[in-house]
């Protein structure tokens, strides 16, 4: 079978983003069915690697073709933007937030030039969204149509109408 590949940003990294893709990435699962390609920062992942005590040996990759897909490989677009002297668990800032955004716009990237078939963005937290996440994906008017033929709106969908109401404005 041809796994397909599949970039996972690992949202922000101060939340529990980076234990998730860990662990994710550990799962015999997960193995089985892609070839992840993880977007995020080293010492970052390393750190979750030791808080959930998986043992996965960090491959730093330029593109997802040479990546080393073996079990137990975390294949790592490394994009080095994160000061651990500065980073703290749980706490939402500026420097945490810029670095999830960047890391799904190295996603989306990823995927528009046909590097990585999906992208998985289930640890993304809806306040991580900001006018520039939004402006990738739709217009305000294209948001703002969708949203409103939907009959109902979880509270996902009703946090981003508000991100975007307040940046777009």
């Amino acid at each position: 079978m041809n796994k397909p590949f599949v970039a996972v940003p690992i949202g922000d990294p101060a939340g529990v983003g980076p234990e998730i893709v860990v662990k994710s990435v550990a799962s015999k699962e997960v193995f089985d069915v892609a070839r992840t390609v993880v977007i995020g920062d080293a010492k970052v992942l390393a750190n979750a690697c030791k808080i959930m005590n998986v043992d996965l040996r960090i491959n730093k990759i330029e593109k997802p073709e040479d990546g080393d897909y073996s079990e137990g490989v975390l294949n790592l677009i490394d994009l080095d933007n994160i000061d651990m002297d500065q980073f703290e668990f749980g706490k939402v800032n500026g420097i945490c937030g810029k670095a999830a955004f960047q890391y799904i716009q190295k996603s989306i990237e990823l995927a528009n030039e046909g590097l990585v078939e999906y992208i998985e963005e289930e640890n993304l937290n809806p306040s991580e969204f900001t006018e520039k996440v939004l402006s990738l994906y739709m217009s305000r008017d294209e948001y703002v149509k969708i949203q409103s033929e939907k009959t109902t709106k979880d509270s996902r969908n009703a946090v981003l109408e508000v991100i975007l109401q307040a940046v777009k404005g």
